[in-house]
């Protein structure tokens, strides 16, 4: 299941009060989504849009409770992007941008500032030559992993052993196999041509392949087919770009799914943990190099206790299940065959 708080306890806890006195003397971060062209929009909260971790002000972990001030920016060829937008997001437009609305985007890639992009399946006409700009290309079909009782276009994604190289708490999901789930997402190809470093931050699955020719998937079950031209490897779907900009890093998120960040994402019920909600805050704060949110480590308690490891669970199974009850058993017969010859 999630770990996000919307409505269990919206009080402020510590962390919320300092980012608030923190904000009345530094500001706060501005971040800006663009709308106009069929993007998902961060003042909706419908299944498809983006409001319930950017705006959503009863929620602890909302953004806009964590330092961060999330607008909505109409780009028109009238009206452009503000000067005081840091991070700017992009979120699977449906309609093309035109050339003018291009050139305002790249006014502002040019600018240093950061920036998020999420493209979905059969966005390839519209996002084509955006993701150009930065040598990323979505390949074609959707990534599928057939699963029991799973739609195979959900997918729990992986964060790969080089995703250390943004952040070490990503090198930990690494490690640890904590997931990102995406549905209907589609790979990033990349080239290293455009100025930009590269990292693969999140793979596809093991497992998983480029279903070029199901349609129907509720009713269909994908098989992968090589000699249509589908991938069966693991790949990027999610990449961060990094590259100095007048002194400064600039830093660019794409991914290839832009439901991993949606209110229908959030409100799933499961009986595992996944990294969306966590992924979105830490990615917001790495491009606000970590002036939000506040932070306050305590020390680490004293490891005097016993940890096992997952791969531990059959032993303990069999001694807990097996053994120890059949030791108590015998111990029953012993005292009642004892009492028994009294």
């Amino acid at each position: 299941m999630e770990l996000i708080e919307p409505t269990l306890n919206p009080y402020p806890s510590e962390q919320e009060i300092s980012v608030a006195l923190l904000r009345m003397k530094d500001g706060a971060v501005k971040m800006g989504a663009l709308y106009g062209h069929g993007e998902r929009e961060m003042n909706k909260s419908g299944d498809r849009e983006i409001g319930w971790l950017f705006t959503n002000g009863s929620g602890r972990h909302s953004l806009i409770n964590q330092g961060f001030d999330p607008v909505s920016i109409p780009l028109t060829e009238d009206w452009g992007i503000p000067d005081d937008v840091q991070i700017l997001l992009i979120i699977d437009p449906k309609e093309a941008f035109s050339k003018v609305e291009l050139e305002k985007i790249r006014d502002y890639v040019a600018s240093g500032r950061h920036l998020i992009i999420a493209t979905d399946v059969n966005r390839s006409a519209v996002m084509g030559e955006l993701l150009a700009d930065f040598g990323v290309q979505a390949l074609p079909g959707m990534l599928v992993l057939p699963r029991k009782d799973e739609n195979p276009t959900n997918i729990n994604a992986v964060f790969t052993p080089q995703s250390g190289m943004i952040n070490p708490t990503f090198a930990h999901w690494s490690s640890r196999n904590y997931p990102l789930s995406m549905t209907g997402a589609v790979a990033l190809n990349y080239t290293t041509d455009k100025g930009y470093n590269v990292v693969p931050l999140v793979a596809s699955p093991a497992g998983s392949w480029t279903e070029l020719e199901t349609t129907d998937f509720e009713g269909e079950t994908p098989v992968f087919n090589p000699k249509a031209g589908e991938i069966n490897q693991q790949l990027p779907v999610v990449l961060a770009l990094t590259r100095q900009v007048n002194g400064k890093e600039q830093r660019i998120m794409i991914f290839g799914d832009a439901d991993w960040m949606t209110t229908g994402e959030f409100s799933k019920q499961r009986v595992y943990w996944v990294a969306n909600g966590q992924l979105t805050t830490l990615m917001c704060s790495w491009m606000a190099d970590y002036r939000y949110p506040t932070y306050f480590p305590r020390p680490d308690q004293p490891d005097n206790h016993i940890k096992l490891s997952y791969q531990s669970r059959g032993t303990l199974k069999l001694v807990f299940v097996v053994i120890f009850p059949a030791v108590i058993l015998l111990l029953y017969f012993l005292v009642w065959f004892k009492r028994r010859g009294k």
